[in-house]
């Protein structure tokens, strides 16, 4: 996992704790996990969505620390035709960060 900027996690968290009880949230562009990460403490499901996710997220100490907090899952899926996006029921997403290329 890349580092996280200050700046961006200060923000993040501040737009985040805007949203009463969000359930769900999904990342499209997930790459190393540093966002990931910080939105999976706001809800306790998140799912990535990354044709170019990062390998070792898998197995890096990021993986321990969303075990311990949410339920994760990362989908190496174009966001423009992602299935795992189309499936949900609609309206379920809370929290959506937007971050690809």
């Amino acid at each position: 996992m890349k580092y996280q900027s200050e700046y961006n996690t200060k923000w993040m968290k501040e737009i985040c704790s805007l949203v009463d009880s969000p359930q769900l949230g999904v990342e499209f562009g997930v790459y190393t996990g540093g966002t990931f990460v910080l939105l999976a403490s706001f809800v306790p499901k998140i799912i990535g969505i990354d044709i170019n996710a990062d390998e070792d997220i898998s197995s890096s100490d990021c993986t321990c620390y969303l075990c311990r907090i949410s339920d994760w899952q990362i989908v190496k899926e174009d966001c423009q035709t992602s299935q795992t996006i189309r499936d949900l029921p609609d309206y379920s997403i809370d929290l959506v960060h937007y971050d690809v290329s």
